[in-house]
């Protein structure tokens, strides 16, 4: 005979353990979210070290040429550019641009047809606001604006001023150092109530 009782949701003992299961399963679903951000750091570990040791060769005397179609390869590969300008930074400031070793056939043809003067898109911390990658789209950048990217920033930057344009990762990518903010904007979440 099926039981057909039916739960009090009112009964505060029986809502106490609702709350109560809710709380372990939020609390073990924050250990496997914990668990797959270790799992992505160590399976990125190896390519940031490559990315790191690629500067090293650079600054060591590898061939430019080889280094700028080394550089434009691994990119895409990491997210973490913000740490490195300084190092990337005489590397690659001294032009002329773009550097057309960093970017395939196809990206160099997509840049050719950029017009003079680019509007570009940033979604990202407070902390790293000053950075080189910047989107061509207004979707992808706000697409990482939110909780764990608080700011928007619109910037503009001649197409003389653009180190490169990449296209990995089905993003839209330009590369300078030499971006002029002209907007600023906080996700909703950020901002104070009132």
């Amino acid at each position: 005979m099926a039981d057909s009782t039916v739960l009090d949701l009112t009964n505060p003992t029986i809502a106490d353990d609702i709350d109560e299961a809710q709380a372990h399963a939020d609390f073990f679903e924050s250990l496997a979210e914990q668990a797959r951000d270790e799992e992505f750091v160590r399976e990125h570990a190896d390519e940031a070290q490559d990315f790191d040791d690629l500067l090293t060769l650079r600054e060591r005397g590898m061939a430019e040429g080889e280094w700028l179609r080394q550089l434009g390869r691994m990119w895409g590969f990491i997210d973490s550019h913000t740490y490195y300008i300084e190092r990337l930074r005489p590397l690659l400031r001294a032009g002329p641009f773009p550097i057309e070793g960093m970017m395939t056939e196809e990206e160099r043809e997509r840049f050719a047809r950029l017009p003079e003067e680019l509007t570009v898109y940033r979604g990202c911390w407070g902390s790293n606001a000053a950075g080189i990658c910047w989107s061509l789209s207004n979707e992808i950048a706000a697409a990482m604006w939110g909780d764990d990217m608080p700011l928007l920033i619109t910037g503009r930057v001649p197409k003389t001023r653009v180190v490169a344009l990449k296209l990995g990762r089905g993003e839209v990518e330009v590369i300078s150092f030499d971006v002029r903010e002209v907007k600023r904007e906080r996700s909703a979440s950020t901002r104070a109530p009132g």
